[in-house]
């Protein structure tokens, strides 16, 4: 199964950049893939692939690899996708 999210599109001067990220499930890790155009009046200029393996880990397996570094958690951030952190 694949999830998609479209970049909005940005138009800093003439030209529109945008794209869309893909998600998608493979055993135990996530590809990435980023597609980015750049295109003006007549269309697509140029387009771009690139693709990322991503291993996930928990929050707490993330807290505990900083932790060997120094990194101790820090206040909430109110985002609950965020983990805030802080080295002393």
């Amino acid at each position: 199964m694949c999830t998609v999210h479209p970049l909005p599109a940005q138009p800093p001067g003439r030209h529109e950049y945008g794209g869309r990220m893909v998600l998608s499930a493979d055993a135990d890790r996530l590809r990435a893939r980023f597609d980015n155009w750049v295109r003006d009046v007549t269309g697509v200029l140029r387009e771009h692939i690139e693709t990322f393996w991503m291993w996930p880990a928990s929050r707490d397996d993330i807290a505990a690899e900083l932790a060997q570094h120094g990194f101790t958690p820090g206040p909430d951030a109110g985002d609950p996708a965020v983990l805030t952190v802080r080295r002393e």
